[in-house]
């Protein structure tokens, strides 16, 4: 009997923000007691630590550089129809499964891959520093609902309360919830009793917007975590953001929304009271989801259909919550690189830590071995299983990923200054011990390396220290060699 499988996905999750990882203020019962019979990744890291192209990543098993899916790549690329035929929701459905989606989709599909939008200078743009935003053409579920038996889902511009048409993005509120995340979970509901009757295997992707900005707990949560004092992260002191290159303190909208400054879209955390309200609703919003996900395994309970659904929890990227001093994701250090990943599979309880590397370019092959169909010739992932059922202690030396998120596209040509041009564009290896960034489009490149073993917090680059040379031209090389094997030319 093939296996069901859910796969939630949740947005900006830091690694970290679970009750079994050692977080003592956020509060996540029904996630402890799901890891506590799971196998958890200790070493799982983000492709794309950003919305679109990580959601990519994990449906299709590809890296930015063959879907092209991303955001200043230098312009935004769509996901073909054709291109989607080999999505795990395409040939899991091909393959007997009855298919559901429900919540965030997160990037568009298109009948022909086409520039997503036009570029306008953002009005904000410093003189000397012209920088363009991006005007979106295209509705992320125009094409995609045709591909489910079910569909749930919507575009990113999704709202956590109902309107005033008791609607929760277009969908009518059956169930009178306050927010949306145990909407969505009525939502799963309904789609495990329709799997049933259809009597097949189902393939339930579940997307939540929880906990993205704006950060808008339920009222429920809200309460819970009112009179708690949020801790700040250990690092998030001068001295972590000092190390950092000039590119990030500079030109990051991660640095602007921990201190301020005209590309802030929020108040920033350097101030303590909105630090203590966004992270009380952050942590909130967590807990939501897990009462989410606590309601659907009751309901798959109630069904009869827990012992043969297997489950996939992970995030779409990382997030700083005021580590080095930092807003926001993308870059490429760990808080926003590193990836939650639990794996349940009742039919193999196991409370077990996999050390092996792996990435979210992984999550669709795994997926598909899952339910016993072969990853396509140009998927580049590989399954997991090998290393929860210890057939394999390994099955990469490293990973790689990339961030293709500038909040903005500079246009070079027409630069004051081109040789001095600074970009957070960057690419990243990580091997279990080190980790190298290059910020490719900056003039000149800026490098890092750090060595993570021993300086896990990044606090001392070892770029153009004589003892690593050999080291740093190691995974230079890997890095290279990467980009080679990976590189698709885009007409």
């Amino acid at each position: 009997m093939k296996p069901n499988i859910i796969f939630f996905l949740t947005d900006d999750q830091r690694y970290d923000t679970f009750g079994f990882m050692g977080n003592h203020i956020v509060y996540t019962p029904n996630l402890d007691h799901l890891a506590s019979e799971s196998a958890k990744f200790s070493n799982a890291f983000h492709v794309a630590p950003i919305c679109m192209p990580s959601r990519a990543t994990m449906q299709l098993g590809k890296y930015i550089a063959q879907h092209n899916c991303g955001f200043d790549l230098p312009t935004d690329y769509t996901i073909t129809s054709e291109e989607y035929e080999e999505s795990y929701p395409v040939l899991l459905h091909e393959n007997g499964y009855f298919t559901g989606f429900i919540g965030k989709f997160g990037f568009p599909i298109a009948n022909v891959k086409a520039h997503n939008g036009g570029r306008e200078i953002h009005p904000n743009s410093p003189p000397d520093n012209p920088y363009y935003k991006v005007e979106r053409g295209f509705s992320e579920e125009e094409l995609a609902p045709q591909f489910f038996d079910i569909w749930n889902g919507s575009s990113s511009n999704l709202r956590y309360f109902p309107d005033k048409n008791n609607k929760f993005n277009g969908y009518d509120n059956k169930w009178n919830d306050d927010h949306l995340s145990m909407f969505n979970a009525h939502q799963a509901g309904a789609f495990l009793e329709k799997a049933k009757e259809s009597s097949k295997p189902f393939m339930l992707s579940l997307s939540f917007k929880a906990p993205h900005r704006p950060h808008t707990a339920s009222p429920k949560w809200v309460e819970f975590y009112k009179d708690t004092h949020i801790e700040r992260m250990a690092n998030d002191k001068p001295e972590y953001f000092a190390v950092l290159p000039e590119v990030v303190r500079t030109h990051s909208r991660n640095a602007n929304e921990y201190w301020g400054g005209h590309r802030a879209n929020f108040k920033p955390w350097k101030d303590e009271e909105v630090f203590q309200h966004d992270f009380k609703n952050y942590y909130g919003l967590i807990s939501g989801v897990d009462e989410a996900v606590g309601n659907i395994r009751h309901k798959l309970d109630e069904l009869g259909l827990a012992e043969n659904t297997i489950i996939i929890y992970t995030s779409d990227n990382g997030y700083f919550c005021g580590s080095k001093q930092l807003g926001g994701k993308e870059l490429l250090y760990e808080e926003s690189i590193k990836a939650p990943l639990i794996i349940y599979d009742p039919r193999n309880k196991t409370d077990q830590w996999v050390d092996g590397l792996v990435s979210t370019v992984d999550i669709c092959p795994t997926i598909l071995d899952y339910a016993g169909i072969s990853k396509t010739a140009d998927m580049f992932g590989d399954s997991v299983i090998p290393l929860i059922n210890g057939s394999k202690d390994e099955i990469h030396d490293a990973v790689y990923g990339e961030n293709d998120f500038n909040d903005n596209y500079i246009d070079i040509d027409n630069h004051p200054d081109p040789d001095n041009y600074q970009s957070i564009h960057s690419k990243y290896v990580r091997t279990k011990d080190f980790k190298y960034v290059r910020y490719h489009l900056c003039h000149p490149i800026v490098e890092e390396m750090w060595d993570i073993k021993n300086d896990p917090l990044e606090t001392n680059n070892l770029v153009g220290n004589p003892k690593y040379e050999d080291k740093l031209n190691e995974m230079r090389k890997m890095l290279n060699t990467f980009i080679q094997e990976t590189t698709v030319p885009v007409n």
